[in-house]
């Protein structure tokens, strides 16, 4: 019986959508479970395929009914707990099935054990084990670097200081090819550190025709050097959907308040427009501080309101950045002032603020919108201070706004806790699970300060891997509060900023502009 699609079709043109994906996953025996992190890789997936415009159904793999994969156009299944159940009917469907296939990391023997497949003559390998590494009198070691593309990439791991555990991705699937002819290894990844294995290098990633052999999870820790970034790239060929863009970048100028000295954003746009670099702008068209009651309105700034529309004129976009950046209620937030503030979330207790609810929210981005109409601004979109709120707010930006510049959010809530997770991607996201059309932002902002993770070098350092992905898109951003920062032996101030770009151009990158991408202007004009 073929299953309702779980996608918001009054978002999404039904002419746009190129195919439909059923996810498995395995059953979750209590939401105190350790493996209900992997509900998050769920949503990450999901995600993902919004920019190969296909829609989805997930459900559990017990749940599968015999047939079912015959009515989607791709099959995903998410081997996250060992041994787990596997409905029969489902591992036979599977053997007959011919379309694309993705198979992540535990309980492919299943085909073996439950439905008497040999692995050899279907799949030409087989699973031996599962590798979770060592971690000893604090020396680590694991299987970490996947080389793709000439590029080394690596499973995360760090150890902080004061802690006795390291954070790291250790598992992976140890498999064996017993007929090369049938198993393509697309790639390998290699032990590191601590220890020694009886192989130093395994398959990574497997293709047997149509079916996709994943030997971790790809989602399990996201970033520009995780093997997350080439799983983003191999969908293209799982899905068997050929993009292809030479490497660009975007520049967004962050946090721009009533406050700001319009002098500042002058010398950034001169110096961007000079080198023919389009760019955004997030705008904040509120100011407000409630420690000493002093309230700004962007129509009221009419020196930066000057300059952002010499901006618009010479390259620039502006996106609305909340109302305020902040919220009314002091005694929420500690530092409650418009840039540093949340103003649809409280992180600390990854709870919606108090009074969240959908009227709330649609006029608050009406208040808004009405500053930037009162200063004859156009506004080409929407970002979220802090790139958080509830699930319902995101729902509404995405129906409010054409298109979104941020990362989404994504929760899952236990009975101890919420979990909670930024996703960003290389490439644009046509609707992401909440309905949104997405404009990547991957590289974070560039810091100011030495002892920061973010200084030029970190976000060029990034953007390296991003060139992988075929249709990528490298992008940042950076704050013109700091343009007259002077240490320029440490790249402060707007020479951070320069230096990124001659950084990112020098490795290929064109910059463009956010809303005239040709893949936005192709799916808008269906």
């Amino acid at each position: 019986m073929f299953k309702l699609l779980l996608i918001l079709f009054s978002v999404i043109k039904p002419s746009q959508i190129k195919g439909n994906a059923l996810i498995l996953f395995d059953p979750i025996a209590s939401p105190k479970s350790e493996y209900s992190y992997y509900v998050l890789d769920l949503y990450e997936l999901e995600n993902l395929l919004g920019h190969f415009k296909f829609i989805y159904y997930h459900e559990p793999t017990n749940e599968y009914t015999k047939g079912d994969i015959f009515n989607f156009d791709a099959v995903f299944y998410m081997g996250e707990v060992d041994n787990s159940y596997i409905n029969p009917d489902f591992l036979k469907d599977l053997l007959r099935y011919k379309k694309p296939v993705v198979w992540f990391k535990k309980n492919i023997n299943n085909f073996s054990f439950e439905v008497g497949a040999n692995m050899r003559d279907r799949f030409g390998f087989v699973m031996d084990s599962l590798s979770i590494g060592y971690f000893v009198n604090g020396k680590a070691g694991f299987y970490r670097n996947v080389t793709y593309k000439g590029v080394n990439f690596q499973k995360w791991f760090k150890v902080y200081p004061g802690k006795k555990e390291p954070e790291w991705d250790p598992e992976v699937a140890v498999t064996h090819i017993l007929d090369s002819s049938k198993a393509e290894v697309i790639a390998t990844i290699k032990w590191w550190g601590y220890g020694r294995p009886r192989r130093d290098e395994i398959p990574y990633i497997i293709r047997v025709n149509n079916f996709w052999y994943v030997a971790g999870d790809p989602m399990s820790f996201i970033a520009t050097y995780t093997p997350y970034t080439i799983f983003c790239d191999l969908l293209h060929d799982m899905l068997n959907q050929q993009h292809s863009y030479p490497p660009r970048a975007l520049v967004r100028l962050e946090d721009i308040d009533p406050t700001l000295e319009p002098s500042k954003l002058r010398k950034v746009v001169k110096y961007l427009y000079s080198h023919n670099i389009p760019f955004a702008m997030a705008v904040i068209p509120i100011y407000k501080n409630p420690y000493n009651d002093k309230v700004v309105y962007l129509h009221e700034a009419k020196g930066l309101v000057e300059v952002l529309k010499y901006a618009v004129n010479h390259g620039g976009y502006i996106f609305m950045h909340g109302t305020s950046h902040q919220q009314d209620i002091t005694t929420w937030q500690k530092y409650n002032i418009s840039a540093l503030a949340y103003e649809y979330f409280d992180f600390d207790t990854k709870i919606p603020v108090p009074g969240d609810n959908m009227m709330w929210v649609y006029q608050r981005i009406k208040k808004g919108l009405k500053e930037f109409q009162l200063a004859g601004l156009p506004v080409s979109g929407f970002e979220v201070p802090h790139y958080a709120a509830s699930r319902m707010d995101f729902f509404i930006f995405g129906k409010m706004f054409n298109l979104n510049y941020h990362r989404p959010a994504l929760y899952m809530e236990s009975p101890d806790e919420v979990m909670y997770e930024n996703q960003f991607f290389p490439y644009v996201i046509y609707w992401d699970i909440y309905g949104e059309t997405l404009i990547p932002e991957n590289l974070g902002y560039i810091s100011n300060y030495l002892n920061d993770v973010r200084p030029p070098d970190s976000v060029i350092a990034h953007a390296r891997y991003l060139l992988a992905v075929r249709d990528g898109i490298a992008s940042f951003f950076w704050h013109p509060s700091l343009a007259d920062y002077t240490d320029a032996e440490h790249f402060y101030g707007i020479e951070s900023l320069k230096k990124v770009i001659r950084g990112l151009q020098a490795m290929g990158y064109t910059f463009v502009s956010p809303v005239d991408l040709p893949e936005l202007k192709e799916y808008f004009s269906r």
